[in-house]
């Protein structure tokens, strides 16, 4: 009888043992959106990722994902999709510090499931990678770890960016004579993105500059206002709340060295013609 029962105990072990194991597997390929391979990119494109995600061993449910894209790199969206054999969606998505987490419920058997990154390249030249995992669940024994890993490198090329930027005095017209200080003088410029594609400026600043003798005077330069009046081909209005002002003295001769009657640290979306 004792015999029997430790036999017994045995094989549940062994059954136990048998029914923890799996072979899970991930690929990583860089698309563009038209979803055929690329290795590289240009500054500032959209492009995508596509993540699959397979199984080839025993049913699993939980399993995790975890992929780390370059820190420079936009996530724009995530989709997953294309669910074969049982997969259920990766869900449970969450981005921190640009690295993207999820869960897989169910993977059964020779079942797979897609993930789609849609992402915008940096704006600074050189490469960038994306590393990506899949760990099975606690208590849960990948028998071929080769394949839990895929990590993908592009580089990222330089294209010429245009910017241009007008200005006119419309109050007073532009030639006509300030008759007392205190009065407001009105300007107006536009900034227009040439380029072939849509780009991001950084940041927008202001600046007077002494274009006569210091002897005649050096005048004393308030900021009043700044707004956004129009914007033409797409290109959005920035939202100036975080608007940084002064106050100064207009004595300087050179941009280098005048001091900003206002600056905009906030990165604007300049699309591509667009002002």
């Amino acid at each position: 009888m004792i015999k029997q029962l430790c036999l017994l105990f045995l094989c549940f072990l062994y059954a136990q043992a048998q029914s923890q194991t799996t072979d899970l597997s991930i690929n990583i390929e860089a698309q563009n959106l038209g979803g055929s391979a690329v290795s590289q990119v240009d500054i500032y494109q959209d492009f995508q990722y596509l993540i699959t995600i397979s199984n080839s061993g025993n049913t699993v449910s939980n399993a995790n994902i975890s992929i780390d894209f370059d820190d420079d790199l936009i996530i724009n969206s995530t989709t997953s999709q294309n669910n074969t054999n049982g997969a259920t969606d990766v869900s449970g998505i969450n981005i921190t510090g640009n690295v993207l987490t999820g869960i897989i419920a169910d993977l059964p058997n020779n079942s797979s499931v897609e993930l789609l990154v849609a992402v915008t390249a940096p704006t600074n030249l050189g490469g960038i990678a994306a590393n990506g995992t899949i760990s099975p669940p606690n208590g849960t024994t990948d028998t071929n770890t080769s394949n839990n890993q895929s990590i993908i490198s592009i580089d990222v090329l330089d294209i010429v960016i245009d910017f241009t930027v007008s200005h006119v005095q419309i109050q007073p017209a532009e030639g006509t004579a300030i008759d007392a200080w205190g009065d407001e003088v009105t300007y107006q410029f536009t900034i227009t993105n040439n380029s072939a594609i849509d780009f991001l400026v950084d940041a927008i600043e202001g600046k007077l500059l002494l274009e006569s003798l210091p002897e005649n005077g050096l005048p004393f330069s308030e900021f009043v206002s700044l707004d956004c009046i129009g914007s033409t081909n797409g290109t959005l209005c920035p939202d100036l709340t975080n608007l940084n002002t002064f106050s100064n003295t207009v004595s300087a001769t050179s941009l280098i060295t005048a001091p900003s009657n206002f600056i905009f640290n906030e990165a604007v979306e300049f699309t591509s013609g667009g002002s």
